[in-house]
């Protein structure tokens, strides 16, 4: 087994977007905050991948990016876990809701904003359960922190999400077309 040219500008395209994402965490895009807070890329990029793929794929991708975010930031509680069930419910979407209506950037804007809510939600019960996130521990500020955290997220998230959707979108098809490969929305 060989590995072909166009496999390979697959692979670079889909790890370096991924990388990408990552990256965009530490960087502060000028005009791009609310509140001083930033778009989850992490999210937009694993809500792009999870709607073309299978489900393990999607889980796997969940992980790698959580262990990717933790590897940057503060590791407890993992990012891993939030975007694992991001990725699971992003992919039951795919198949039940988006299954019947086409793909475009509402749509995937709608989910981002969805997951990137579910996200932080799922990181403010990490940080209630082990005591983080606020200097006096206290449930009522953690919370109150996280939910102004995830809407601003979630806004910022959903409007940059075809910034990253629609470059990845039409290289996949492009590859699956070009490529012969069985389509990865039936999987």
């Amino acid at each position: 087994m060989y590995i072909t040219t166009g496999q390979l500008l697959n692979a670079l395209i889909n790890v370096g977007s991924a990388i990408a994402c990552i990256l965009l965490m530490l960087v502060e895009v000028p005009g791009v905050d609310m509140f001083g807070i930033g778009p989850n890329w992490p999210v937009i990029w694993l809500v792009a991948w999870s709607l073309r793929r299978s489900l393990p794929q999607a889980i796997i991708a969940g992980l790698v990016m959580g262990f990717l975010s933790d590897s940057i930031s503060a590791p407890q509680p993992s990012h891993a876990v939030p975007l694992v069930i991001a990725a699971v419910i992003t992919f039951v979407l795919s198949k039940l809701v988006l299954k019947n209506i086409q793909e475009d950037f509402i749509s995937v804007a709608m989910i981002v904003f969805g997951m990137a809510i579910i996200v932080e939600m799922i990181r403010a019960l990490q940080f209630s359960q082990w005591g983080l996130g606020t200097i006096t521990n206290d449930l009522a500020d953690i919370w109150s922190d996280r939910q102004k955290i995830a809407i601003s997220s979630a806004i910022l998230s959903s409007l940059l999400a075809p910034v990253v959707y629609f470059p990845l979108s039409r290289w996949w098809k492009f590859h699956q077309k070009y490529h012969q490969i069985p389509s990865l929305r039936n999987r």
